[in-house]
């Protein structure tokens, strides 16, 4: 049975019989009304009968390793480290680890970030800055007619891209022979 998670350890303490009398009378008072504590109380009692009237071997006795070992981890549980003590807290705020890794990860990736953005600035603050101005070709001048030209001309007006079509439509081209995929199969279609 699962008791009220308030009570499991209190329960615990009745069934070794560590909990003071005040506390005993409101839990067993309160197991008159809760199946699921008292179901608990029971389990407990039993384990508790079972252990006290186990008898002791003098002939077993725990190793050295053993000790040390069960030493070790009292101490560790008993002193986090700073490290276990952030994860505790994680896991505290966000129950489940499955959100406290990554808000973990994240928060970690943010400061090595800001760290590297202070450490590195995108520009220095000691050295003047160059600007470079960039001009488009004079339409007035004789550009050569291609796409980017004709943009250029109509993005800054459609007078100078009449202008220029009409500028450059009048101009005299050499006489070469333009070729085109119609004539490809035509015999002497060339003038």
């Amino acid at each position: 049975m699962t008791p009220c998670g308030k009570n499991r350890k209190a329960i615990a303490w009745l069934a070794v019989g560590a909990l003071d009398a005040r506390q005993a009378r409101e839990l067993r008072a309160h197991f008159e009304t809760c199946a699921h504590c008292r179901g608990y109380w029971n389990e407990m009692s039993r384990v508790t009968e079972k252990l006290a009237a186990a008898e002791e071997n003098p002939q077993v006795e725990a190793g050295g390793a053993f000790r040390q070992k069960l030493a070790g981890k009292l101490r560790a549980a008993e002193s986090p480290l700073a490290g276990n003590a952030f994860s505790a807290y994680l896991v505290r705020m966000f129950p489940g680890w499955r959100i406290a890794i990554p808000v973990g990860a994240a928060v970690a990736l943010t400061a090595l970030g800001i760290t590297v953005a202070q450490r590195y600035p995108a520009v220095s603050p000691g050295l003047p800055m160059a600007v470079i101005k960039v001009e488009s070709p004079r339409l007035g001048a004789e550009i050569s007619p291609t796409m980017g030209n004709y943009e250029m001309a109509a993005s800054e007006s459609l007078d100078k891209l009449d202008e220029l079509l009409t500028r450059q439509g009048g101009r005299v081209t050499a006489s070469t022979p333009v070729y085109t995929a119609a004539m490809l199969g035509t015999p002497g279609a060339t003038d």
